[in-house]
This record gives C-alpha cells, structure tokens and sequence, in this order.
C-alpha cells in the first residue's frame, strides 16, 4: 500500500478510536444531569359557595352580594313551622348542586342554606331563632369545619346595602348530624325533616286568626358528602 494512503488511514483510526474514548468511559466527564423540577404547589380554587376570608372581617353588605349575586338556590318548599308559640310558614332553601361536607368545605366556611321565616305575625321562628322575612336582609346557614365534631352550622344575617361597619349577626349555631343511611342517595332538595323521613315530628299551634293547626318542628335537612344531614342544635 502507499505510504501517503497508509498515512491518511492511520490518522482515521486514531481520531475514531478518539470518539469511542471520549463517548464510552474515556477523560472527558458525562454533562450533568439536570435535576426534576419539583412538582408545583396545588392552588386552592375557591367555589362560588365559599366564603372569601373571615366571616368576621367580612361586612354584611359583602355576604348579602356573595349569596343574592353568585349562588343559585333549589327551589324551597313551604312548610308550617313554629314560630314561638304561634304558627308560621318557613322554608329551608339548601344551595344548588351541592353536596356539602366535613371534607369539603372551604377554609373559611361554606353557604349551604337560606332559612326563611314567612309569618304574617313578628315572632321568630322557634328551632333557629330565625326573624320574620322581610326587608333587606335574609338568613343564611353556613357550615364550617371543626376540631372537635367535624363540622357545625352557623346562621348569620345578611342585609343589602348595610354600612361597610355593620357585620353579618350570627342569631344560632350547632352541630352536623349523619343520617348514616345504607345505600347511595340521589341529592335532594333542602327542607325541613329529620333523618327518619316523612311524617315529620308534629305539635299544634295557633295561626294569627286563632285556629289551631298542626305545625312541625323538624331540623334543617340536606344532601351532603355522607348521603344526608340534619342541621341540630
């Protein structure tokens, strides 16, 4: 073979044996790896259903805008209830394609019912001391979570247009009963009742002209994360 050609040749097979070094173990460090970026923090998506910060701090004109102006209530139901010791209509209102929990509930609390007293007199209806309806200012339930029951239920009123220092009063509270029945439940609408169903505990009453009439005195209920709750005191 000529001597020039050999040349070429050589000066080939060393630069190649040069590569395989340099990819498979040869001087020269591997570029490092970049590490994996760690997987971003979950952000917190408030439903319209949730209360945006302390209800202290919030004004009742706030929540009045937050209910009237963002939620969508089921349809209520008239029912006799109770209102001291006269007769009156009320209607537990829960919030529209919600099903409301201890597991579910926004930091600050959740609006899951609107109460209403519909007595044609001025006494307060009588389990959650809710005043007549009228005016600007309606009542709402609103479930928050807690350490030692899960979760309780708070009323507060809520007034159109109130003064930026006039805060929503809290007129009753308690705690979350489970109803624990077996089985899946279809959600329901809100009203008043107990975990037993229909017929609903019954006491009678006189209505403003005087009649007596049969009125109940069942809690609020409602379709929750467990299947169905009662609001009791």
């Amino acid at each position: 073979m000529p001597t020039r050609i050999t040349s070429v040749l050589r000066t080939a097979a060393a630069a190649l044996a040069g590569l395989v070094l340099s990819g498979c173990g040869g001087s020269e460090e591997p570029p490092a790896v970049a590490a994996a970026a760690a997987p971003a923090a979950r952000t917190y998506i408030r439903p319209v259903w949730d209360l945006p910060g302390d209800i202290a701090n919030m004004s009742s004109a706030h929540l009045y805008a937050l209910a009237v102006d963002t939620l969508v209530f089921d349809p209520g139901t008239n029912q006799k209830r109770k209102c001291n010791a006269a007769a009156c209509d009320g209607q537990f209102v829960s919030v529209a394609n919600q099903r409301p929990g201890p597991g579910n509930l926004g930091p600050d609390g959740t609006i899951v019912a609107r109460l209403e007293n519909r007595n044609t007199g001025n006494a307060p209806e009588k389990i959650y001391g809710t005043p007549k309806r009228g005016g600007n200012t309606n009542y709402y339930m609103i479930a928050f979570r807690d350490s030692a029951r899960e979760w309780r239920w708070a009323i507060y009123s809520a007034t159109r247009n109130a003064a930026a220092n006039v805060k929503p009063q809290k007129i009753s509270e308690g705690f979350w009963q489970t109803c624990k029945h077996p089985g899946n439940h279809v959600r329901e609408r809100g009203r008043f009742r107990t975990c037993a169903g229909f017929p609903p505990t019954t006491t009678t009453a006189a209505d403003t002209m005087g009649a007596v009439i049969v009125v109940d005195e069942e809690p609020g209920w409602l379709s929750c994360s467990a299947g169905c709750c009662t609001a009791t005191n």
